[in-house]
């Protein structure tokens, strides 16, 4: 019976969160806008697999990706990378790549820590522009966007069916 309960969970959670990233990438398709990046999959799994998480809430998504923003926006301008290539481009991380991003993140991460606000998928945000995968321009307008829309999308991301908890909730409920 649990196992049967596990699947019907596992398979809720891969609808709504593959529904989520398929939601941004018809939007991406259509309007020709980079809606699809890698910072949405982990937002989405948090709403989808754990709704009633601190980290779920919409106001920590948007306060942890616009603090992450910020601070991967302020550490491209203090390392001189607002027009550095993205490393695929080059195959790796520039030294400078490699100092902004550990700026972005941990600052990222004592801002949220500090004001209550988790949201863990947000230092991938850093990471996307620090990294030079989401200069400025429109491929960050576009990671902006698909954030939004994640987050607007969130209550469907969080429906579950009555009485549906994660394996690892159930079974601790169960004391196993």
């Amino acid at each position: 019976m649990h196992r049967a309960r596990d699947l019907l969970w596992a398979v809720r959670l891969s609808v709504a969160g593959g529904g989520a990233r398929c939601v941004a990438g018809l939007i991406d398709r259509t309007a020709q806008w980079p809606l699809v990046t890698a910072t949405l999959g982990p937002t989405a799994y948090v709403f989808a697999a754990h709704p009633a998480s601190r980290t779920a809430t919409r106001r920590n998504a948007v306060v942890g990706h616009s603090v992450a923003i910020a601070a991967a926006l302020a550490s491209l301008a203090v390392f001189g990378l607002w027009d550095e290539r993205p490393h695929a481009g080059v195959g790796h991380v520039t030294l400078p790549q490699v100092f902004a991003t550990a700026v972005a993140v941990a600052v990222t991460l004592f801002i949220l820590e500090v004001t209550d606000h988790h949201h863990a998928p947000s230092a991938a945000s850093a990471v996307l522009i620090t990294a030079g995968f989401t200069p400025p321009g429109k491929p960050l307008y576009g990671l902006t966007c698909g954030i939004a829309l994640i987050i607007v999308i969130s209550p469907v991301l969080a429906a579950a069916p009555a009485g549906a908890a994660t394996a690892a909730q159930r079974r601790r409920a169960a004391g196993g």
